[in-house]
């Protein structure tokens, strides 16, 4: 009687000490687009699980980096199924790996993720959608909006924004193309100058004194140039909000 006293209160114990446990989804990064912000998603999200967690607790996490070469220039002849097929077979890879949800580690690439999403079983948590939701919680109907071209005026982008009623507004065609080049040309590689963190910063202005609530800084390098210290108007950072909502999805 004495043992099976003893066992039983193992037992009971054991089930104490396993309903503690903090059991994590493994987060896939397709990373690389550019290299530089995959390394500020990577640190954020391991800071967020730490923070949550504490002790030594780190994200479980793969990264699958592309090079970003190959989608520039396939950008520039305008092949965007390459694109697709280069993006799709990462995430086929990353599923492959072990991974339980993905992030695309750049707002532009997103315009191929409802494609993508069809042809893995796990999710792509799209940065718009939660971009989305931040700004709704918020109260915020009209926001500006940075990033390439693409991003700035392609509908995959904005309709996402829109379905949280959050109305996008994107810089003047002489604002937008200076943006784009700076993007592609400087931040991607890298290059974070003085002369263009004003310029920015003017073409925010502008977007403030025209109603935005709010900027979405929705290219992933753009944080890298610019802080909020550096403006009255509330920016939201996309890097951030997208790593957090990888994180939620980990461990929830």
């Amino acid at each position: 009687m004495l043992n099976s006293e003893i066992i039983f209160s193992n037992f009971f114990l054991l089930l104490q000490w396993l309903s503690k446990i903090k059991y994590m989804k493994t987060i896939g990064l397709l990373g690389g687009v550019s290299w530089h912000s995959t390394i500020e998603y990577y640190k954020n999200i391991n800071k967020l699980v730490n923070k949550k967690l504490g002790g030594k607790n780190s994200a479980q996490c793969i990264i699958y980096s592309v090079n970003f070469n190959d989608i520039t220039s396939n950008a520039y002849k305008g092949n965007f199924k390459a694109i697709e097929e280069l993006i799709t077979n990462a995430c086929i890879k990353l599923e492959q790996s072990g991974a339980d949800c993905i992030g695309l580690c750049a707002n532009t690439i997103h315009r191929f993720a409802e494609e993508v999403t069809h042809k893995i079983a796990i999710p792509i948590i799209h940065i718009a959608d939660e971009t989305g939701k931040v700004l709704q919680k918020q109260n915020i109907s009209m926001a500006g909006l940075l990033g390439t071209k693409l991003t700035m005026e392609d509908e995959f982008y904005c309709n996402k924004l829109r379905n949280y009623g959050v109305e996008p507004m994107i810089p003047d065609e002489e604002d937008r193309k200076y943006i784009h080049n700076v993007i592609l040309e400087e931040l991607t590689q890298g290059i974070f100058k003085t002369e263009t963190e004003k310029r920015v910063l003017s073409i925010i202005d502008k977007l403030q004194k025209c109603g935005a609530g709010g900027v979405i800084l929705g290219c992933t390098e753009i944080p890298l140039l610019i802080s909020q210290s550096n403006s009255s108007i509330p920016f939201f950072d996309t890097t951030i909000i997208h790593s957090k909502a990888l994180v939620d999805f980990a461990l929830k």
